[in-house]
């Protein structure tokens, strides 16, 4: 009797030499795993077939739809509103039938307007207000993108700001954010030696200096000491500026319709000014930079711009009177004043829809 027992690990040898091979085995218990469906040569060649019948009749069985564009950026190139006011309405003098009157400016209010002309030879004027400013990103609820939570500006250019980028976002515009805000002196001189110290690493003193002078203002100087200046900023392009890239194009055509000018720009950024919805208009509609602008208002004193057939624009410029300036300007409209510190004092009216002809 205990000659036929023997032992499972002999009782496997035994059978895996007899079989050929090993088998699943649970005790004493063998046997051959039946193959699965899967693994049977008829089930692959029918799966295979049918997956060729739904990829034929699939386009036939779905309903043919409106083709999308998801290239936002491109696609939004094609549509992106003209850099220049449909116009060529520009007067010089204003419609029949408006009242103008005696308005009276004290020299405070006129250091409070958007068009101080601000840079090396151009300080800011003694007695001008400082400028009252906030966080963009506090302010503006995060609907205008910056890359430090310490960037500040006035209540005025960062609503303006949020009213911009929420249409560039609706265009299909990305990439972009405010990089640089209202300094003050100090600031400014705490950014220059900031960018020395980074430039000299790699740079002869000398280089490091001069360039570090180069790319950033003046402690006391610049239009960023007011609140109306932010610097906008891209990720960079090695083979383009970004004028010349989509989103850099649907930013200089949208800024003006939300009362900003570029007055500079560099390979990844633009500077960008708040001069108000009227001066940003009559710049575009004139094809003037800022200074060139100015310059216009100097030799003609006024001007009608309309830039759409809804919306017009008085403009009235003249030389400064001491403490007080006087102007005559239409009654019951909307009024800004401001120095802009050559010697002149300007005066901007939006026009009624009804004393506009188209």
């Amino acid at each position: 009797m205990s000659e036929g027992l023997m032992t499972e690990r002999e009782w496997r040898r035994q059978y895996v030499r007899r079989v050929g091979k090993r088998s699943n085995c649970w005790g004493a218990q063998c046997w051959r795993p039946r193959p699965r469906w899967t693994q049977s040569r008829r089930c692959r060649m029918l799966l295979l077939a049918g997956a060729w019948t739904a990829a034929l009749l699939l386009p036939m069985l779905v309903p043919r739809g409106t083709a999308r564009e998801y290239n936002l950026p491109l696609a939004a190139e094609a549509a992106v509103p003209s850099s220049r006011p449909r116009s060529s309405a520009i007067a010089y003098a204003l419609p029949e039938g408006m009242v103008c009157t005696r308005q009276i400016v004290t020299k405070e209010q006129l250091l409070r307007g958007k068009l101080l002309l601000l840079d090396e030879t151009h300080p800011l004027p003694a007695g001008a207000p400082s400028p009252n400013t906030l966080s963009i990103a506090r302010y503006g609820n995060g609907m205008a993108p910056v890359n430090d939570l310490t960037i500040k500006s006035g209540k005025e250019t960062i609503r303006a700001l949020t009213r911009l980028f929420a249409a560039l976002r609706g265009s299909g515009t990305d990439g972009l954010w405010i990089s640089r805000g209202t300094l003050t002196p100090l600031e400014q001189r705490e950014r220059r030696l900031s960018r020395f110290r980074v430039l000299a690493a790699s740079h002869s003193l000398q280089e490091a200096a001069e360039r570090a002078c180069q790319e950033t203002d003046t402690p006391g100087c610049g239009e960023l000491l007011q609140e109306y200046t932010v610097d906008v900023t891209a990720p960079p392009d090695a083979e383009r500026p970004l004028e010349e890239t989509p989103r850099g194009r649907m930013l200089m055509q949208t800024a003006w319709r939300y009362g900003f000018v570029v007055v500079s720009r560099s390979r990844d950024g633009a500077r960008l000014r708040y001069v108000g919805e009227a001066h940003a208009a009559a710049m575009t509609c004139l094809g003037l930079d800022f200074a060139e602008y100015l310059d216009f208002l100097h030799r003609h004193r006024q001007v009608l711009i309309r830039p759409t057939g809804a919306v017009g624009y008085w403009i009235v410029c003249q030389p400064m009177q001491g403490k007080y300036t006087e102007f005559s300007l239409p009654e019951s409209t909307a009024q800004e004043v401001s120095l802009d510190n050559l010697g002149y004092a300007v005066a901007a009216c939006t026009l009624p829809v009804t004393s506009t002809p188209p």
